[in-house]
């Protein structure tokens, strides 16, 4: 048994330092973002509003952006994004609604959007303050 092993640690199987890695894939193509800003602050809203926000970006690099997904910290905030490809050179936007029912105080939700990028996640971000919603006291 000792004489396999002795065996395949000679061949280079059982070494390393001789270990062969798996190719990296040359196939998928990558391009690059940017936004024109990529944090919003939406100021101070009354709880149950919602707030909305366009934020908009370029396709920066030389092969067509595909976003596969954009995703939020939570159900609150809900991101639309073209499905379509965006040719080099091209813009596009990524819309997004928070729901502020049921929130208060100083609130932050980040989007993540997944595409063909270097990296392959992105960001953006929206921010702002609720408050409250007080009722109106009768006066008698």
């Amino acid at each position: 048994m000792f004489k396999i092993i002795a065996f395949a640690c000679l061949l280079g199987y059982a070494n390393p330092l001789f270990a062969q890695t798996a190719p990296v894939p040359t196939d998928t193509a990558t391009t690059t973002i940017a936004y024109e800003k990529s944090f919003y602050d939406f100021g101070t809203v009354a709880q149950g509003a919602v707030v909305k926000h366009i934020f908009l970006f370029t396709n920066t690099g030389n092969v067509p952006l595909v976003i596969t997904k954009a995703k939020a910290t939570c159900g609150c905030t809900v991101p639309t994004y073209p499905h379509d490809p965006i040719a080099p050179g091209g813009t596009g936007e990524i819309s997004v609604d928070f729901n502020t029912a049921g929130k208060v105080g100083r609130q932050l939700k980040v989007i993540t959007i997944v595409a063909n990028t270097i990296p392959s996640e992105t960001f953006v971000q929206v921010s702002g303050e609720v408050k409250v919603k007080r009722g109106r006291r009768s006066r008698n």
